[in-house]
């Protein structure tokens, strides 16, 4: 895939089930975005789920996947568990605590659509979510599947399996022409800034203020999917998304 030499900012993070608000803000900030599809799927992670807003706090919206082994699979192939029929449970969820949402009616016809639809492998649900939310919200990034790259074969040939994920990240922004990689915050704990300045490239953590927007029930409570927001804020959504940038 032939990628633009105006990058210079890269980010990079697994595909996740209606992903909260700083998803969105780590795609806005960057030239090139990677979904990682190609790294091994974590159970119990934003993966498959998420929470929303009821009238008694929160809950989760989980999608049930098949599960293989003990060491894992890739992201990119696991499997729906069509058995378990999640998909009319979670339309009817945001029916009945959104639909007296301002925006509403702008948003609901493509959940109900995306729930009338038979999906089988969880990276093509998250990924139709996830466009469909930056077109709503006018982000522009150029946004690619790892998995359509062929960088991580690469990678392993020239690493022999042994490169960490230091090693992995400063490979692929190397790859794709970039010179400064935006990382979520929870990359402070595992990740080495000095290995990054050693190979010329400059590492920015995310430092996400989450705002306060109207919610249709109180307290106000932060860090649910983005869904929240978009009912509640319509147009207005990326403006609030962004308005407490770092």
């Amino acid at each position: 895939m032939a990628v633009s030499p105006k990058i210079k900012t890269i980010g990079m993070l697994q595909p996740g089930y209606i992903p909260w608000l700083g998803f969105f803000e780590q795609v806005h900030r960057v030239d090139l975005f990677v979904i990682l599809d190609d790294v091994q799927y974590t159970k119990g992670s934003w993966r498959n789920r998420h929470k929303i807003r009821t009238r008694d706090g929160w809950q989760w919206l989980t999608v049930p996947v098949y599960q293989k082994g003990r060491s894992g699979q890739l992201i990119k192939n696991v499997r729906i568990d069509n058995t378990k029929k999640w998909a009319a449970r979670h339309w009817h969820c945001l029916k009945e605590n959104y639909s007296q949402a301002p925006y509403w009616e702008h948003y609901a016809p493509f959940f109900e659509r995306l729930y009338r639809n038979s999906w089988h492998c969880l990276v093509d649900l998250n990924m139709e979510i996830i466009y469909f939310c930056l077109d709503i919200l006018c982000i522009s990034t150029e946004v690619v599947l790892a998995s359509t790259l062929g960088l991580d074969e690469n990678f392993q040939m020239q690493h022999c399996k042994m490169g960490d994920v230091n090693d992995r990240n400063i490979f692929y922004v190397n790859k794709l022409g970039g010179n400064r990689f935006y990382e979520g915050a929870l990359g402070k704990t595992f990740l080495n800034p000095e290995r990054f300045q050693e190979a010329g490239i400059e590492i920015v953590f995310q430092n996400y203020s989450h705002p306060v927007y109207r919610q249709q029930f109180k307290p106000f409570i932060p860090f649910l999917s983005i869904v929240d927001l978009l009912f509640n804020q319509g147009s207005d959504s990326k403006q609030i998304l962004l308005e407490k940038e770092s």
